[in-house]
């Protein structure tokens, strides 16, 4: 069902052993991800104390998981899911890269990438958390600071995969 991603893999893990690439490509796809989500982080953490916005992602997603749990434990696991899920992300663009669906390597398609992830959260996650669409529910910024971290995200992953896949 799935033979083309073999193929593909293949394909490119072949053109990374002969340029000298230290990673297969998806590998480096999911490192990029990693790293661009700290990036992303680091942005959004940033501006929420230059602009006093009350946003905690990893807040957030733990007490999804952990509802009756210690705040700290929240922020804990928070963190660990919104690390793993920029990773998993950095996988599905690497995907899309690698075969050709709808990427390439310009600033453009991290740009693009990082406003799909951001639409799905106004839409979707924070609706979930009861902060209505866009976040209209709690601070009224949050889509702000959503948006200039998913750039942030979308736009690590187009500049730092090179680096990291071609060391």
């Amino acid at each position: 069902m799935f033979s083309f991603l073999s193929l593909a893999v293949n394909t490119l893990d072949a053109q990374a052993q002969v340029i000298g690439s230290d990673f297969p490509f998806l590998v480096a796809a999911v490192i990029t991800g990693f790293f661009a989500t700290v990036l992303m982080t680091i942005t959004v953490m940033l501006i929420r104390v230059i602009g006093n916005v009350h946003m905690s992602m990893p807040l957030m997603l733990g007490s999804m998981m952990l509802a009756n749990a210690p705040m700290a434990w929240q922020r804990r696991i928070g963190m660990t899911m919104h690390l793993m899920i920029g990773s998993l992300y950095g996988l599905v663009f690497g995907l899309l890269l690698q075969n050709e669906l709808f990427f390439d390597l310009s600033g453009l398609s991290g740009v693009i990438f990082g406003l799909i992830l951001w639409s799905f959260m106004m839409v979707v996650v924070l609706p979930m958390r009861g902060l209505g669409f866009f976040g209209m529910a709690g601070d009224k910024r949050i889509w702000a600071v959503a948006l200039a971290g998913h750039l942030v995200y979308g736009l690590s992953l187009v500049f730092l995969l090179p680096l990291i896949f071609i060391s």
